[in-house]
């Protein structure tokens, strides 16, 4: 599992969180599915995802295994934190006002640009918005010189 980034913020009384970041910087990236070819890993990765499902009470048959796997992914690792009493937060980082010429990947030119997209994943993965706010936060950030 690669994650773009991964720190530690320490806090009051030498608390400790632990940040996983994860970037994009166009809609296409949002867009995965689980790549797991052994069917072993397959049916323990979708018990795993599920079980996050009924953790967090989504209450749609939406696949996990594809369409916005990685972001399941992500909501695993950090409820598989949480159980263990490891605090830890998603963090994701979308680029905005990227221009790449001859690319067909658009990156959208502002954050509003980027909420329907946002919107659209976190209807799909069925998880409740105080959910999401309890485990993630979303960080916008422009390119550097656009």
């Amino acid at each position: 599992m690669n994650w773009d980034a991964v720190g530690v913020l320490y806090g009051k009384d030498h608390a400790r969180q632990v940040l996983l970041l994860e970037a994009k910087a166009n809609a296409l990236e949002m867009i995965s599915t689980c790549g797991a070819k052994d069917e072993h890993s397959r049916t323990r990765i979708a018990e795993a995802l599920q079980k996050t499902k009924s953790i967090l009470k989504v209450n749609n048959n939406n696949g996990w295994m594809e369409n916005y796997y990685q972001y399941a992914n992500r909501l695993t690792v950090q409820v598989f934190l949480a159980e263990r009493n490891i605090s830890a937060k998603l963090v994701y980082l979308y680029f905005y006002k990227d221009a790449v010429p001859g690319s067909a990947r658009h990156c959208p030119a502002s954050v509003e640009e980027w909420l329907p997209c946002l919107t659209v994943k976190n209807d799909y993965l069925g998880v409740a918005a105080e959910e999401l706010e309890k485990r993630s936060f979303d960080v916008f950030l422009p390119v550097a010189g656009a």
